[in-house]
C-alpha cells in the first residue's frame, strides 16, 4: 500500500537501553553537542518515545519482516506477531515480561539478533530449508525479509523464501514486493559513510 514501516533492530535497542558503544562517532558527537546521549533517547524525548512504540516484527500480507529473523526455536513457541511486539512495548514501559518473550525480543536467537538464515556462529547453527518452511508455516507466510547481517547483494535465499536486504553499503539495490512477485532493482544509490 505504499506505507513506510519502521521496525527497531538490535542497534535501536542498544541505544534505548543507554548503550551507545556502536553509534557512529560523528553521530555521537553531534548529539552530545545538544545533550547527553542517554538523555536524547530517553522516554522523555520525542524520538525516544517514538522509537519505543515501533514494532520488532511485522506481517504484511504473506510477508514476515523483522530485523534479524525468526529462529526455529522461536517459531516452536508459537507466539503471535502481536504478542512479540507487545512484549517489546511492555519491556520499554517497564512492565513485567516473561522470560520466553524477553529472549524473543532481546536474545541472541531473538527477532532482532538472529543471523541463522545467513551464517552460523558458535551459538546458532545455520537454518535448514525445513526449518525455514516451519517458520513460514507457523506464521502463515510465504517469505521473510531481514536486514541484520551485511550482505554483498540482495539475494534470494532458501529458494526465494528469505531475503536479507542489508546490502546498502555495497550495492545499489532494493527489494520490491508486488503481491507474490519479488523484484530486485537497481536504485543507483549506495550508502556512503559521511
Amino acid at each position: 500500500g505504499g506505507m513506510v514501516h519502521y521496525l527497531i533492530g538490535n542497534h535501536e535497542q542498544y541505544i534505548l537501553k543507554g548503550n551507545f558503544s556502536r553509534v557512529n562517532p560523528k553521530n555521537l558527537y553531534s548529539i552530545q553537542q545538544m545533550m547527553p546521549f542517554k538523555k536524547a533517547y530517553s522516554e522523555h524525548t520525542y524520538i525516544g518515545k517514538w522509537l519505543r512504540t515501533r514494532p520488532v516484527i511485522l506481517k504484511i500480507g504473506n510477508t514476515l519482516i523483522t530485523h534479524g529473523g525468526v529462529s526455529p526455536q522461536i517459531a516452536e513457541k508459537k507466539y503471535t506477531v502481536q504478542q512479540i511486539n507487545q512484549a517489546m512495548w511492555d519491556y520499554w514501559g517497564k512492565k513485567s515480561v516473561e522470560d520466553d518473550l524477553k529472549e524473543i525480543i532481546l536474545g541472541k536467537t531473538g527477532v532482532t539478533q538472529y543471523r541463522g538464515y545467513i551464517r552460523p556462529n558458535d551459538e546458532i547453527k545455520k537454518a535448514t530449508n525445513k526449518e525455514v518452511d516451519q517458520v513460514l508455516k507457523t506464521y502463515n507466510a510465504s517469505r521473510i525479509i531481514v536486514g541484520h547481517t551485511n550482505v554483498e547483494a540482495i539475494t534470494p535465499l532458501f529458494d526465494g523464501k528469505v531475503y536479507d536486504i542489508n546490502a546498502i553499503e555495497t550495492c545499489p539495490q532494493a527489494l520490491v514486493l508486488e503481491g507474490e512477485n519479488t523484484k530486485i532493482i537497481d536504485v543507483g544509490i549506495v550508502k556512503k559513510d559521511m
